[in-house]
């Protein structure tokens, strides 16, 4: 069971696009913590994600919840989770820092690429820019965590830096990004035709680091071209409180920690960590990820877009199984500019995209 505790709605960010709704100190008490954390042994692998507001203000809390992981697994002979965190990177270093490395932690920073495109959108609650100090800290936390990967935002007046924040985030040495379109912000036309441009400069310079040798991770691109490359056999949805639960500080169980946000919405409440999961009503909002939208029937993208994320279909359209025209064109948009990277790299036979997708060196040929 991946288990994923929200520590608190408490942040020291203020983010033009965060869905977590007002901050406040309103921390997860010891009770509900040891009950998440046991949630986690239900099933293997475990893994133990923590999240907020911003986790690292509850360091403390955290800390316990990894002693307390720790302990189950101990006592009851079984492996320890994998421990993930997403943080703003204000506070990684030093003493958090140390313990996030000794643990072996899963770190996620979040950095909107250039100093421009972060500071336009992620600042202090008091309204100060924070791009130099999480650069700053995200350079010294490669040093003990190499795999440290990051996560970057892009909205309409952002997504023309999406190819230099690209860039900057390899240079700095990250090599696994993640990059993440802010779906509730408002995509007019040539917001949408900015994002075009845009994602066809980034597909060059993915090109472009493969043809240099880089090894790296981009999971927009990569999950594109792995489903045209092994295409499934039916639609992908996401975990959505099937094998994924997010625990909120009061203790309510959600399918996702997207839709936790102030803890107000109780129709998306699946159960609390004192009765457990509410089988009934988690299968009943799986059922309505199961229904293809009636525009999508028939669409050839259907196997390979995103219309079965029930999180961004929520929050867009208000409904599980409604996709939006916005979330349909930038479906599109991704998934051409993926596949036009990756023509050219198969069509050159660049070694590390061919042993990455096809499992080939070079010299083999497809389907042989």
């Amino acid at each position: 069971m991946h288990v994923v505790l929200l520590l608190d709605h408490a942040c020291n960010m203020a983010c033009s696009y965060c869905y977590a709704g007002e901050k406040r100190q309103a921390p997860m008490d010891d009770d509900v913590m040891r009950r998440g954390v046991a949630m986690c042994f239900g099933a293997e692998p475990a893994r133990l994600s923590f999240f907020g507001g911003e986790p690292l203000l509850a360091f403390e809390l955290l800390a316990a919840a990894v002693a307390e992981a720790e302990r189950w697994s101990q006592e009851r002979g079984v492996k320890r989770p994998a421990f993930e965190v997403t943080t703003n990177g204000l506070l990684l270093r030093g003493e958090l820092l140390s313990f996030l490395a000794a643990h072996a932690f899963r770190v996620v920073v979040s950095l909107d690429g250039t100093a421009a495109a972060h500071d336009a959108c992620r600042r202090r609650v008091n309204g100060s820019p924070t791009y130099a100090e999480v650069h700053e800290n995200i350079c010294r936390a490669l040093k003990v965590l190499p795999d440290l990967e990051v996560l970057q935002v892009v909205g309409p007046e952002t997504v023309s830096e999406a190819a230099a924040g690209f860039e900057k985030i390899l240079a700095m040495g990250v090599r696994h990004l993640h990059l993440s379109i802010d779906f509730c912000a408002s995509w007019d036309r040539a917001g949408l035709v900015r994002g075009r441009d845009a994602f066809m400069a980034l597909a060059d310079a993915y090109v472009t680091h493969y043809r240099e040798g880089v090894s790296f991770r981009f999971n927009l691109f990569d999950a594109k071209i792995a489903s045209q490359v092994r295409p499934s056999r039916g639609r992908s949805l996401c975990p959505f409180g099937l094998g994924t639960v997010a625990v909120a500080p009061s203790g309510r169980l959600y399918p996702c920690e997207r839709l936790v946000g102030e803890d107000k919405a109780l129709e998306m409440a699946i159960g609390d960590v004192y009765s457990g999961l509410d089988v009934g009503k988690v299968q009943a909002l799986r059922a309505k990820l199961q229904v293809i939208p009636r525009d999508c029937v028939g669409c050839a993208l259907v196997g390979r877009c995103m219309l079965g994320c029930g999180c961004v279909n929520l929050v867009t359209s208000g409904r599980l199984d409604q996709v939006t025209d916005e979330v349909c064109a930038w479906e599109q948009i991704v998934i051409g500019a993926a596949d036009a990277a990756a023509a050219r790299l198969y069509a050159e036979k660049n070694p590390i995209f061919m042993a990455r997708f096809y499992g080939q060196s070079p010299a083999e040929e497809v389907g042989s």
